[in-house]
């Protein structure tokens, strides 16, 4: 009997547990998070203990000593369960937990979804709690964008030889895994005064150039409650501020609302506009792609700017409220005057005082529109009457407009429009929003100037901002350093699987992403 306790401890310590695990779906938000493996218990079990907290899961023959229940558990513990003790691995004599499940198997956890006990803020009940395996894999950028490819002989052809992104692990925070692809030196180079690493030469030509983001994503879910991306940089997700030298954080993103629909929008340089797309949490697999073209874009923007006089800035940006109420009236003013959407227009305020109390207002408006309409655009937004009347209607009509007022009464006779300029036009990049080959309408004008898309330093792949998932699958994810077409992007859908062991480029191997990195044979 003892040699077959033996074999047995020795069989369950050898078998295959898990790394990571991840949880879903427990009625505690703290429970709902990854777990790394810590080593084995006296009984040859696996224990887990949270990333982010003190929370242990780990099998207990028996939990008070006395009880033949034995169980998986899920419990704080200000240490760690006792590796040397068989049973009540807590030392209490109590079967306390925050959730258990019954089980004969000290192998795993139940993997997949079990209905476990658990405290509740309601107290004790049946939860169905989802187990997942979370793969800690370190992958590669394939170097697509140095590479021209294609479904035909010629697939691999190197046009633009270079090494790859560096390496980098699966980023994860606040319990949520996805890939993260490092844009910045990890250290700053002896010499340089900066404390800010520089960008990697490649990214940041790759990221000031005409390039192209796609891929095959199968979501399972919207995020919730808002919004994540499914592609993109966005540095709020930062828990640092190293990479900002200002409070705004330049992105460029295929966002994923809590509807399931797409969008696509970047605020680097003087871009602006949004993109809406459809949704894409159907149960199928959809070919995403956006595409980023600053030197044949079709875009551009209309820039003016008038001063209200005897209007004090300083009282409007004092109140919240008021500035945002004002700014989304001269918005809804400017297009309507524009016969343009609200997504592109864009308006800033700016204190232009000059004289002690007279109050002097600036207003500058951007406005996106195609190059073809360019010429009727800028016929509407001309100095004239009803330009002017829409301008002042905006400013009498927000609430308590009235206290930034600083000149004689009647206000009508002193509060006036002034150096009202004739608009500029500014040629710019598009970007532009593709699903299963079908471009979706919008404008988005692209033109990062000297700024980069990924400035905070980091792109990531399968959600990431403000650390919330997006519960999805994804396949063949490449970057190219040009604005694919949609003919182009047409070809690509139907490309087999890269051929890793052909294509040239950078050491092997060049794996494809996917949000748990597994290719899945189902894509069509």
């Amino acid at each position: 009997m003892r040699g077959f306790l033996i074999r047995f401890l020795f069989a369950l310590a050898c078998a295959e547990a898990p790394v990571r695990l991840a949880i879903y779906g427990a009625c505690l938000d703290s429970v709902n998070t990854e777990y790394n493996l810590q080593g084995r218990t006296a009984s040859g079990a696996p224990l887990y203990k949270a990333f982010d907290s003190k929370l242990h899961i780990y099998f207990d023959p028996s939990c008070d000593g006395s009880t033949s229940d034995s169980r998986w558990i899920i419990q704080t513990l200000d240490g760690t369960p006792d590796r040397n003790q068989s049973q009540d691995l807590d030392e209490n004599g109590l079967c306390t937990h925050t959730a258990y499940i019954s089980s004969s198997d000290a192998t795993t956890p139940p993997m997949g979804e079990s209905s476990w006990t658990m405290e509740c803020s309601s107290g004790s009940q049946a939860v169905t709690l989802a187990l997942e395996e979370v793969e800690r894999v370190g992958f590669q950028i394939p170097p697509a964008f140095f590479c021209s490819y294609n479904c035909g002989n010629n697939r691999g052809e190197v046009t633009r030889p270079g090494r790859c992104f560096v390496k980098s692990e699966v980023f994860a925070t606040r319990g949520v895994s996805w890939g993260f692809l490092v844009t910045r030196m990890s250290e700053v180079p002896e010499g340089m005064s900066t404390n800010i690493p520089p960008l990697i030469t490649e990214w940041e030509t790759y990221s000031q150039g005409d390039m192209t983001w796609e891929g095959w994503f199968y979501v399972k879910s919207a995020p919730s409650p808002e919004r994540s991306m499914l592609i993109g940089s966005f540095g709020t997700n930062d828990a640092e501020t190293l990479f900002s030298s200002s409070s705004r954080r330049r992105h460029g993103a295929i966002w994923i609302n809590s509807d399931g629909r797409l969008g696509l929008s970047t605020n680097t340089g003087t871009s602006s506009g949004y993109i809406d797309g459809p949704s894409v949490v159907d149960g199928k697999w959809h070919h995403v792609a956006a595409v980023w073209n600053q030197t044949a874009g079709g875009g551009s923007k209309i820039l003016k700017s008038f001063k209200f006089m005897h209007v004090r800035y300083a009282t409007i940006s004092g109140n919240t409220e008021m500035l945002a109420e004002l700014t989304e009236r001269l918005a809804n003013a400017t297009s309507i005057e524009a016969n343009a959407s609200l997504d592109d227009i864009w308006v800033t305020l700016t204190d232009e005082q000059i004289i002690g109390g007279e109050g002097r207002t600036k207003v500058s408006l951007a406005v996106n529109c195609d190059v073809k309409n360019v010429d009727m655009t800028l016929a509407r937004l001309v100095s004239s009457h009803t330009f002017e009347n829409r301008m002042m209607w905006a400013l009498f009509n927000t609430t308590l407009i009235s206290n930034s007022f600083t000149g004689l009464t009647p206000v009508e006779d002193n509060v006036l429009i002034y150096d009202n300029l004739y608009p500029l036009i500014e040629y710019v990049g598009t970007g532009k929003l593709f699903v299963d080959s079908i471009e979706y309408p919008g404008r988005l004008t692209y033109s990062p100037d000297a700024e980069n898309i990924a400035d905070n330093g980091q792109f990531m792949i399968g959600g990431g901002h403000q650390g919330r998932p997006v519960d999805c699958e994804m396949a063949k994810v490449r970057l190219w350093s040009s604005a694919l077409t949609k003919e182009q992007l047409t070809e690509l859908q139907s490309c087999d699987a890269l051929d890793v062991e052909q294509f040239i480029g950078g050491p092997y191997p060049h794996s494809v992403l996917d949000c748990n990195l597994f290719y899945s044979p189902n894509i069509p």
